[in-house]
């Protein structure tokens, strides 16, 4: 964890300090005149580099194509079926009986998230499989009980570099923290394997009011099983370990959308290159953004290292602000208890803590928080300016009370609007494009077609969409 700092008392230090070495060939000095290269070095910030794979799933174009494949499949949901016509010989393409696959809620037309600020996964395409984002509908019904399925309770984090996560540290791992409270601690491979679990995300009412875990996973395992191509294919992608359809797991499956995941990165943007050395790809206010940020801003407290995260927990006192009424959010009160979920007993301390967030890319993977409650960087930056406490916010009464602490670095900064402007238009120079990497293969493209024959979110449907209609449950041959 790194110390509150302001850039004064850094370039102070420096300045005091710093030898110069007579040497011209060392890359590590801090050279004159650059106000730069201290803030650098100590808050160990770096451009994106190698990809740390797992010992198991290692770089492997078969198996990316493959997981890309899965990605935008919405076999993996649950209320998976056969097209849906009704009695009367209506439009066999009217409504598809599935509408949510992993992309649905981390979609590349969408910074690889989905622009909401709490997801909307099965059920929520109410009138069209190009429902996407915003233009989802929640709480709308289960297609196989007719209840109402709500949102998801929290914003859909963007995937993009997700590879270069860490955990407790800004160093990245391949066993990093998943999910905004970090109760997957083995990284992507397994994150994959649980949003098909959870009702309001991929899996529905498919497996009834008893469903498990376990049901769940073996559904989809058996539904993959029964595609050809997609045996042929786990075959090719992993010789080792399959043979036949009765090899494919849960966990291979996770491991195919992981590799293809891994490689969703954004190498290469002006802020890289900044860093890199090159400090004429900064404009004037884009360096007062950078000297605010990692200064008065107090922003480097937590977003630190590659990928301007340190990836520890902390307990900010974001309010759940949902939109939609008497929603009853994480914790089943009408909020979100955060790192709290992972352990009840180990980390009671942490309640209401959460995951620090990359800067990276966020001028396209908005709405912000685990409510999505900030809507816009400038919002962002209004709570962090104010130091919180807004009328929505979690109460310094309520964290007292439960015996938390609010993270010492969310207190008044008294930043200007145009203070404000500056960082928030050095935070824009983190966008970039998604690298096509040495797959040779366009990662952000939804595939026009995948094994199980329904359609990819963001595929038309080949007539006219429209809503599914009660009594239209006559299934096609």
């Amino acid at each position: 964890m790194f110390l509150r700092k302001s850039t004064a008392l850094f370039l102070i230090i420096v300045t005091a300090l710093a030898v110069v070495s007579c040497s011209d060939d060392s890359d590590d000095v801090v050279q004159p005149g650059d106000p730069f290269a201290s803030i650098i070095e100590t808050f160990g910030l770096e451009s994106l580099g190698s990809i740390p794979y797992p010992p198991d799933n290692g770089f492997n174009a078969q198996r990316i194509a493959l997981g890309q494949l899965l990605f935008f499949d919405p076999i993996l949901g649950g209320e998976s079926a056969p097209w849906i016509k009704s009695a009367a010989g209506k439009d066999p393409y009217r409504y598809r009986a599935n509408d949510v696959a992993c992309a649905t809620c981390h979609h590349p037309t969408l910074g690889f998230a989905d622009g909401r600020n709490l997801g909307a996964g099965v059920s929520g395409a109410q009138f069209n499989d190009m429902d996407l984002g915003p233009q989802r509908v929640v709480p709308g019904p289960s297609l196989v009980t007719g209840d109402p399925v709500g949102a998801e309770p929290r914003n859909s984090p963007s995937i993009l570099n997700a590879a270069f996560n860490g955990k407790d540290s800004h160093v990245p791992v391949w066993d990093s923290f998943q999910f905004m409270d970090g109760r997957v601690e083995k990284g992507l491979d397994e994150q994959a394997t649980f949003p098909i679990t959870s009702r309001d995300e991929m899996a529905g009412d498919a497996y009834g009011p008893d469903f498990t875990q376990e049901a769940a996973r073996d559904s989809v395992t058996e539904r993959i099983k029964n595609i050809p191509e997609y045996v042929a294919r786990f075959k090719q992608a992993f010789p080792a370990d399959v043979t036949s359809a009765d090899d494919i797991t849960i966990e291979i499956i996770g491991k195919a959308i992981g590799a293809y995941e891994r490689e969703i990165i954004t190498p290469g943007s002006r802020y890289d290159q900044f860093i890199d050395g090159n400090r004429d790809v900064f404009t004037a206010k884009e360096k007062e953004g950078f000297d605010l940020f990692f200064g008065k801003a107090l922003c480097g407290d937590c977003h630190s290292g590659p990928m301007l995260s340190d990836f520890t927990f902390r307990v900010q006192g974001v309010g759940d602000a949902y939109e939609i009424p008497d929603f009853e959010g994480k914790n089943g009160e009408g909020g979100d208890f955060g790192r709290f979920h992972a352990d009840e007993i180990e980390l009671a301390d942490q309640k209401f803590g959460f995951r620090t967030q990359t800067v990276r890319n966020a001028e396209l993977t908005g709405p912000y928080f685990h409510s999505g409650s900030a809507g816009s960087l400038r919002d962002l930056m209004d709570f962090y300016n104010r130091g919180g406490l807004g009328p929505d916010d979690i109460s310094n009464e309520t964290l007292e009370a439960l015996g938390i602490e609010r993270d010492p670095s969310i207190r008044p900064l008294g930043l200007t609007d145009a203070e404000m402007d500056a960082v928030i238009a050095f935070m824009k120079t983190t966008t970039a494009p998604v690298q096509a990497g040495p797959s040779g293969l366009d990662l952000t493209k939804v595939p026009e077609r995948v094994p199980s024959g329904l359609l990819p979110p963001g595929i038309p449907t080949p007539n006219k969409p429209g809503p599914y209609l009660p009594g239209d449950e006559a299934e096609l041959d």
